[in-house]
């Protein structure tokens, strides 16, 4: 099968939607996969010194413009008809000849799907798997932009229900969510050296957040919790921070102005490692005020942790409240607190979840299931 799939966004920017495209085409053995993405400014320096070659599939990067218009309006919607888009993938398409399209995002790329239809006649599913694709969160213009291109489509996924929401398109979405590979994610990864050099002692229990380190994750939040958790049990719970972003420097201004002691500012941890620092903690947590569904907490199943989380977006729909863990109100500090405390003083139910979550991220949240099931999507008729 020849695809080309069209994101706004891939590798090395490295977040949920980039590690999903190459989860599941990197598994699209014997099939003729392209990548089409923009080349992103901020970025750009690194593509040259990334090597592709090892990977089963090829990156077409491509400069995106817009023809320039007078009115601002008229330049914007120029640039959301896809034309660009559309003009590379018929040039693929007159050189491969497409089976498939899967366009990720419904925004701003998702009117390429009226145009593969109209001129290429060539299957195109959209997946709808970040911020931009929550329905109850577009505005009226956003809606009617996302109504017809969904419509326009063969076919168009959601990574949770979360999504379409609310929308009468959600009745022929095919729930696809994403995943974990329990090869990488397991318990067998836990390093006690690891957890000597961030300092965890080994009666101390380790608290896990790893994201990008943006407003909307909320770490500040979970470093409030930290704080509670110090002063009613000193010593015996450490924060350990993975992740990069814009929020790094306030974060680390905090720490510093306000003493806190038990919060560890791991910055960027290199995708090898990952499944180490999952491994040697002891219960993930995650604030997170908008996530349409948290690959994190796949991965923490399948390392064997249980999740302490916000009951916020997504978050109900991935993680169990009393299976899989414990949702807590948002920004109740003190709930937050008393959830991780009791998983530590009841060894038995950290560990009836540990084993439930193990099993689901396994058969639910694998990789290779949910790859094998958007070949089948790519290949199905509307």
């Amino acid at each position: 099968m020849r695809v080309a799939v069209l994101s706004h966004t891939f590798f090395p920017i490295v977040g949920g939607a980039e590690i999903g495209i190459h989860e599941i085409y990197r598994r699209f053995d014997g099939d003729d996969v392209t990548i089409v993405t923009p080349i992103s400014a901020t970025y750009n320096d690194a593509f040259s010194s990334k090597s592709w070659e090892e990977l089963p599939y090829s990156v077409l990067r491509y400069k995106r413009h817009a023809p320039k218009a007078k009115n601002r309006t008229l330049h914007r919607l120029i640039a959301m008809s896809g034309w660009q888009e559309f003009k590379i993938l018929r040039g693929l398409h007159r050189e491969k000849r497409l089976d498939a399209i899967n366009i990720h995002f419904v925004h701003p790329f998702g009117l390429v799907a009226l145009w593969s239809k109209i001129f290429l006649r060539v299957p195109v599913t959209i997946s709808m798997i970040g911020r931009t694709d929550v329905w109850n969160d577009m505005g009226v213009n956003e809606r009617r932009y996302a109504t017809l291109a969904l419509k326009a489509a063969t076919n168009y996924t959601e990574i949770t229900e979360y999504c379409l929401a609310g929308s009468p398109l959600a009745k022929n979405a095919k729930p696809l969510p994403y995943g974990v590979d329990g090869n990488d994610y397991n318990p067998v990864n836990r390093s006690e050296p690891l957890r000597v050099e961030l300092g965890i002692a080994p009666d101390k229990t380790m608290l896990l957040t790893a994201s990008r380190l943006s407003p909307v994750k909320r770490v500040d939040v979970l470093m409030d919790v930290a704080k509670v958790l110090e002063a009613r049990a000193p010593g015996q719970f450490q924060l350990v921070v993975v992740g990069q972003g814009n929020q790094k420097p306030l974060l680390l201004e905090r720490i510093e102005s306000e003493g806190i002691t038990n919060v560890t500012m791991a910055g960027y941890v290199e995708e090898a490692d990952l499944p180490s620092y999952y491994a040697s903690a002891d219960v993930f947590v995650s604030h997170s005020t908008s996530e349409t569904f948290g690959v994190m907490f796949a991965e923490a199943m399948a390392s064997g942790l249980p999740i302490v989380a916000a009951n916020t977006s997504s978050v109900p729909m991935v993680v169990t409240d009393g299976d899989n863990g414990f949702l807590v109100k948002p920004f109740d500090v003190e709930a937050f607190a008393d959830r991780i405390i009791a998983l530590r003083e009841n060894p038995p139910l950290t560990a009836a979840i540990v084993e439930r979550n193990i099993t689901k991220a396994n058969t639910v949240y694998d990789w290779a299931t949910i790859s094998r099931r958007m070949r089948e999507i790519l290949r199905a008729k509307a």
